[in-house]
């Protein structure tokens, strides 16, 4: 007879925590809160093995109109979600398909008028350049390329130094993006709103110089009954204090912005004795994104990367 290896539970499990909460602050500590009632604005996970939500696409800018992938319309038979997203602290970078990641840095760039003047200054450099060619040679064999807008945007973050600090919005310059999510069953649905400042990395490491760069990476995660899935990494836990709730049933994950509730700090005096909210503190948060908008958050090293797979 063989017998199943026991299951190993996990310190929280253990500790008999079924609730948790997670948010971080850049350049200081973060704060893990543990127990603490359940959330109202919780929404039910989907799947059966990760914390995962039904994701329904992203909107860039004042649009209402969403992007052209993770659409409800687009769903096969089988599936339950559009996509998938699971938040993930030990992710460095939002990661999704590669060819959604270039239509959502597209979008950007459309709605972030110092890349589409870029983009359309490099249009007409190169109709004069073929037009030249062509007066000078009669021909053009050489049919220069302008750089696609994704590329662009990432040209122009990788210089953020030449322009940054010298711009009163910096970072703010950048379109707000709404990540749409909703729960299981009950459909409750919230917009994730993550400006500039929360999507743009300032990136550090051994071999090479310390550039900007958008948060955002390519990974493939297809799923049969939740379709593509994005990992979020840290950039939404900057941005939200993200709460898990293993005692619900099914499962919930709930947002509330750092606008709404600052980070904190551990040890510092509540009402529940884990994180403080007094008006400092919220002033010190508004202060330090005012601050992100010409300092983005550092990340040293190489980014972590996920290592989850399989359906959600």
């Amino acid at each position: 007879v063989v017998e199943k290896p026991p299951r190993t539970s996990s310190f929280l499990e253990q500790a008999g925590i079924g609730r948790f909460s997670m948010c971080f602050n850049q350049g200081s500590e973060g704060v893990l809160g543990l127990g603490g009632p359940p959330k109202e604005n919780a929404l039910r996970s989907v799947g059966m093995y990760h914390w995962g939500l039904d994701f329904r696409g992203v909107s860039v800018g004042g649009k209402t109109q969403k992007l052209q992938f993770c659409s409800p319309e687009d769903m096969r038979p089988g599936q339950e979600t559009p996509c998938g997203m699971i938040p993930d602290s030990g992710t460095t970078l939002l990661m999704g398909p590669e060819e959604q990641v270039i239509e959502l840095l597209e979008a950007v760039c459309d709605q972030w008028e110092r890349c589409s003047s870029n983009f359309t200054a490099l249009q007409r450099a190169a109709e004069a350049a073929d037009k030249a060619i062509v007066k000078e040679y009669g021909l053009n064999p050489w049919e220069l390329q302008v750089p696609p807008k994704a590329a662009v945007a990432k040209l122009l973050l990788k210089d953020c130094d030449s322009w940054m600090r010298d711009s009163e919005q910096g970072l703010g310059e950048l379109p707000t993006l709404s990540f749409h999510v909703a729960g299981a069953a009950d459909g409750k649905a919230q917009e994730l709103r993550l400006s500039g400042v929360d999507y743009v990395l300032r990136l550090e490491n051994s071999s090479s110089a310390s550039v900007c760069a958008p948060a955002f990476g390519p990974m493939d995660y297809p799923t049969q009954k939740n379709g593509p899935v994005w990992i979020m990494g840290l950039p939404l836990f900057f941005a939200y204090t993200v709460a898990y709730d293993a005692q619900a049933k099914p499962p919930t994950v709930a947002f509330t912005s750092r606008a709404e509730a600052p980070c904190g700090a551990c040890g510092a005096k509540s009402p529940v004795g884990l994180v403080g909210a007094s008006s400092a503190v919220v002033a010190a948060g508004s202060a330090e994104r005012e601050r992100l908008r010409h300092n983005p958050h550092v990340v040293r090293g190489e980014p972590r990367m996920p290592t989850t797979r399989g359906e959600l």
